[in-house]
């Protein structure tokens, strides 16, 4: 669930980070679309660790539960 919520933030603000960057500055457009892939890959990667994390953290907490 983690990849997909980073897939989503990843694609929508990277995106307009990368566009934005695009118009304000004399860059190429390879440059710009590195920027949008790879902080996508980033929230990504991000979104997986802490879904690892938080799901982790709430399995520990339904076994204190139980005993």
């Amino acid at each position: 669930m983690g990849i997909w919520i980073g897939l989503a933030i990843g694609g929508i603000a990277k995106f307009w980070y990368g566009y934005t960057i695009l118009i304000v500055l004399p860059i190429l457009h390879t440059l710009g679309f590195l920027w949008f892939l790879y902080g996508t890959i980033e929230t990504i990667i991000l979104g997986a660790i802490s879904a690892k994390i938080l799901d982790s953290q709430s399995s520990k907490g339904k076994h204190s539960n139980n005993h």
